[in-house]
This record gives C-alpha cells, sequence and structure tokens, in this order.
C-alpha cells in the first residue's frame, strides 16, 4: 500500500520534470560515494555491536515515544537518541570482508533509522497538540488552528537531527472536479475517545470517500478520512510491514483486516466500521490488547524440547509441518480472543488464544 502511494507521487513528480533523461554523471558520483562509505566502515575498529545498539533503540522509542507521551519523556528520549548517533561511529565488526557482509549491511540500515528516530522524536516533540495516534498527555487537545499542518523534515548530514517545516495542505477543502466524477463510498465509524472529558462516550460518524479503480481496501478508505477529513481519527496499521494482523477490526458485522478487506467485495452501500468489541478501548479502531498477549504468552504457543539439543538441525516434512500449520500461520490479529470473550478479565482462563 505505502509503495503504491510512494510509486504514485515519484509518477507525478517526474511529470513535472522538463528533461527526464538519466543523469550518469550524477550516477557514477553516488557510486564513488557509496564506494567511500563501505571504505571507512571496514576500516573501523571500535567496540560497539550494531544488533545490542538497536536493540538499546527500539527500547527507547518504546519508552519514550509510545502512544502516550509528554515533553519530559521525550526529552529524556531525544538525549538518548543523540547518544546512540555518536555511538554508531564506534560500531566495530566481527568480519571486514566485503562480500555480503550482513553487519556493514546492518551498520549502514541502522544509521539511516537512527536519522528516522530522531526525525520522529524531534518532530513529535515540536508537535503542540494530540492527533491521531500522536496523544500528548500535557497538550491532549487537537489543535487545528495551529497544527493542521504537514511536518516536513529535511536531512541535514553534518547536523545531529534535520531541519524541520511546518506547512498547510494545499488542497482545497471542497471536492474538485475530478473527485466528483469519482466513484464514491460511505464509511460509518464508531469514534470514542474516552480521554476526552467533554464527549467521551461512543458514536457513530459518517464520511463520503471517494476512489479510483477497483480495488479500495477499507485501510485505505480510513486513510482518506484521516487525511481529508480528521486527522484525529485512530487506528493500528502495520500492514506491509512484516506485522500482519494489526489492522483487524470489526467491519460490517465481522472480524475481518482493513488492508485485506476490498470495499467492492464487501457489495454494500455503507462500510461500517467498529473497534473489536469485548475488548478494552484506547481510542476509535485502537484497542489495548495487553490481555490477549498475556494469555498467549501463557500456554507457550511454541514447540518445547524435553530431550536434549540435537548436534545438527531435525529435519522437517511437509507432513510434520501440516500438523503445526494453525499455530504457526496464526498472525495473532485477536479476533478469535474478542469473538470468545469467555475468558476476558478472568485470569484462569486463556480465551480462544490458547486454543489457536
Amino acid at each position: 500500500m505505502f509503495g503504491r502511494r510512494a510509486g504514485a507521487e515519484v509518477v507525478r513528480y517526474l511529470e513535472t520534470l522538463t528533461d527526464r533523461r538519466p543523469n550518469a554523471r550524477t550516477a557514477f558520483a553516488a557510486a564513488q560515494l557509496m564506494e567511500q562509505k563501505v571504505e571507512e566502515l571496514a576500516s573501523r575498529n571500535g567496540t560497539e555491536d550494531v544488533y545490542a545498539l538497536r536493540t538499546t533503540m527500539t527500547n527507547v522509542m518504546k519508552d519514550h515515544f509510545f502512544l502516550f507521551r509528554d515533553e519530559a519523556t521525550m526529552q529524556a528520549g531525544i538525549d538518548k537518541l543523540v547518544d546512540i548517533k555518536e555511538r554508531v561511529k564506534n560500531i566495530s565488526f566481527r568480519w571486514t570482508g566485503s562480500v555480503f557482509n550482513i553487519d556493514m549491511i546492518r551498520t549502514m540500515e541502522f544509521e539511516g533509522m537512527v536519522d528516522l528516530a530522531l526525525c520522529v522524536a524531534l518532530g513529535a516533540i515540536q508537535r503542540q497538540e494530540s492527533r491521531g495516534a500522536h496523544y500528548r498527555t500535557d497538550y491532549n487537545t487537537r489543535d487545528d488552528a495551529n497544527w493542521l499542518k504537514h511536518t516536513l523534515a529535511y536531512y541535514q548530514p553534518d547536523a545531529v537531527g534535520p531541519r524541520f517545516d511546518f506547512a498547510r495542505d494545499p488542497r482545497p477543502l471542497r471536492a474538485t472536479g475530478a473527485e466528483v466524477l469519482m466513484p464514491e463510498i460511505k464509511f460509518r465509524l464508531e469514534r470514542q475517545d474516552p480521554g476526552n472529558k467533554e464527549n467521551p462516550e461512543a458514536h457513530w460518524e459518517e464520511y463520503t470517500v471517494h476512489y479510483e479503480g477497483e480495488n479500495l481496501t477499507v485501510l485505505e478508505g480510513l486513510f482518506y478520512i484521516q487525511e481529508n477529513y480528521d486527522g484525529g481519527l485512530s487506528f493500528r496499521y502495520c500492514c506491509r510491514a512484516s506485522v500482519c494482523g494489526s489492522c483487524a477490526m470489526y467491519i460490517n458485522g465481522a472480524y475481518r483486516l482493513a488492508c485485506q478487506t476490498i470495499v467492492k467485495h464487501l457489495d454494500v452501500d455503507v462500510v461500517t466500521v467498529a473497534p473489536m468489541p469485548h475488548l478494552p478501548l484506547v481510542k476509535d479502531m485502537v484497542v489495548n490488547m495487553d490481555e490477549f498477549f498475556a494469555k498467549y504468552e501463557y500456554v507457550m504457543p511454541w514447540l518445547v524440547r524435553h530431550s536434549p539439543d540435537p548436534e545438527k538441525e531435525i529435519i522437517q516434512s511437509p507432513k510434520e509441518r501440516k500438523k503445526i500449520d494453525m499455530p504457526v500461520d496464526c498472525i495473532l490479529c485477536g479476533a478469535c480472543y474478542s469473538e470468545l470473550s469467555v475468558g476476558m478479565g478472568r485470569g484462569e482462563l486463556s480465551g480462544a488464544g490458547g486454543f489457536a
């Protein structure tokens, strides 16, 4: 999905260029820079391990930039990220060969990840409002007057973090002529923000989504609503990022994955979307999955060896693999747990997750 969006923007940009011929000189210069980078990495003799640093940064992002944020917590996280960025310069490799050197590849990837983490962190601390998944306990309301803007970050190779600019969306609020001619579909969403003291109760809101083609998914429809109507709409999605199951919702009376549910296949006039029932609500379509994962871990859903470890790997036949197809292929969406609610809130019962 995100590749398709990015690709469409690249095409639009290229169509604005008067000279679209490949620039061999620029490509050669980029290749030289990469060769210099590889040589610099191979010559390092530091003490830091890229895998340990990556784990450290993961914990910093989880502890300081999770769903609920405040300035003090984020600033402490930024200080740690700056330290990690400095420590990256001291990464060493267990093997310095130039052929398929995974350590070197991971280090180059990690340098980009640190820059991206600083981009997220520094952008978040400047945005003094709550919007979507960015919820600040010290600025807990949405501020369209000052912050209905895009966060634009510009990479600065010699600086700790990017340069920021904030720009309002130039697109018109009214539908364009092209949109008028597009097919449209009604979305009816169950909205609720328990943290909003003025309006904490659940209610339904309707939106009109314009789309092209015949493959609009429910997740794309939610993005359209978020981008064109209400930036405060909250829902989980890690699709195309190896976290299948994160966008499970209750769509037109059934548990479905929003990224795989094509609107046309629903064959309805109105698409209704609600959070998975029987689970504690965080906001809109986002539910608290802590109890689900705690019970899933409790039943130990993995193979447990009761004999000594073998000296070499154990070959598994397709027939043997088929016996564990169901638990191995589970994507942990939580739909079965939400459906079979008998175990919720009762520590002695695992719920449907235990059977899966």
